[in-house]
C-alpha cells in the first residue's frame, strides 16, 4: 500500500536533527526522509510535525 504525504520546505530549526554528510538533510520525526536541498531549508513531511 503506497502512502502519499504533504511535503514543505522550510527554514531550518534547532529542534530538527540534520546530518551535513553528502547534504543530506533529515529530522527526528517518526516519517523521516532525506533530500538534498540547501543548507537554510529542509524538507520533512508535514504530518509528523504538527
Amino acid at each position: 500500500m503506497k502512502v502519499k504525504f504533504k511535503v514543505e520546505s522550510v527554514e531550518l530549526h534547532p529542534s530538527l536533527n540534520f546530518s551535513n554528510s553528502s547534504g543530506r538533510f533529515r529530522t527526528i520525526s517518526p516519517i523521516a526522509i532525506t533530500t538534498k536541498t540547501d543548507e537554510r531549508k529542509i524538507k520533512y513531511v508535514t504530518e509528523s510535525i504538527y
